[in-house]
This record gives structure tokens, C-alpha cells and sequence, in this order.
């Protein structure tokens, strides 16, 4: 019981804190990140 309540403690944290806000621009810094450097 109290490791359930601890797990939707942090989730309800990050819910707050704006964890899952940009989750689309996330996606695309990923694939899209560091293609000026070597071996571009």
C-alpha cells in the first residue's frame, strides 16, 4: 500500500512540474539532434 501511494505521489509530481507537457517536440529534438556534427 504505501509503495502504491508513493508511486502516484512522484507521478502526480511530475504531472505539476510539467514532465509531460512537449511530448511531440521531445520526439523530434531526438531524430533531429546533432546532425551538424562529424559524419554528417
Amino acid at each position: 500500500m504505501g509503495l502504491g501511494l508513493a508511486g502516484l505521489a512522484s507521478f502526480m509530481w511530475t504531472l505539476r512540474n510539467g514532465q509531460y507537457d512537449d511530448l511531440e517536440g521531445a520526439a523530434q529534438r531526438i531524430l533531429f539532434e546533432g546532425r551538424d556534427g562529424p559524419g554528417s
